[in-house]
């Protein structure tokens, strides 16, 4: 993939590209150290200004705070590029998202209503308890696994 920097492909194995966005890119890969599956996400330009530098180190921030919750993302590692711009986030790897599985259609059993309504109530009462507030609560960034389990990702603030 020619938009990863070589020392992050030596240590990852990138499969396919996830998602981009105006901020950066998201591959699916693999960790070569444990075969572990992760989600790279490159933010392009991270320090640029105050106000994204500020939005990118309190993201970090709030990502190490709350990893302890199983409705919460894990940031497993964060690496610096080579350009002093960038920076990649490494994540868990979830399937799919709650807007794939409504475009899909997948979520016909009621109970998997429900159990996705406690998923995200608990993730938002674990960050709430602490004064903070998901600023970008959509489906996409709702993810979920084929077990129907919830991760809740990004925009902490």
């Amino acid at each position: 993939m020619g938009d990863v920097d070589p020392y992050v492909a030596e240590r990852y194995e990138i499969s396919r590209r996830l998602g981009k966005g105006a901020y950066g890119i998201v591959w699916k890969a693999s960790d070569k150290a444990n075969r572990k599956i992760v989600a790279v996400k490159k933010i392009y330009d991270a320090f640029r200004n105050r106000t994204d530098a500020q939005r990118t180190v309190r993201e970090i921030w709030y990502l190490q705070e709350f990893h302890n919750h199983p409705n919460i993302i894990t940031l497993l590692e964060v690496v610096k590029a080579k350009n002093d711009k960038d920076i990649y986030l490494i994540f868990d790897f979830m399937e799919t998202d709650l807007h794939q599985m409504i475009k899909k259609g997948t979520l016909k059993e009621d109970w998997k209503h429900g159990f996705i309504i406690f998923q995200l109530l608990s993730a938002l009462s674990y960050i709430h308890s602490s004064n903070v507030i998901h600023r970008d609560i959509k489906p996409s960034n709702i993810l979920m696994n084929h077990r129907c389990e919830l991760k809740l990702a990004r925009a902490l603030v």
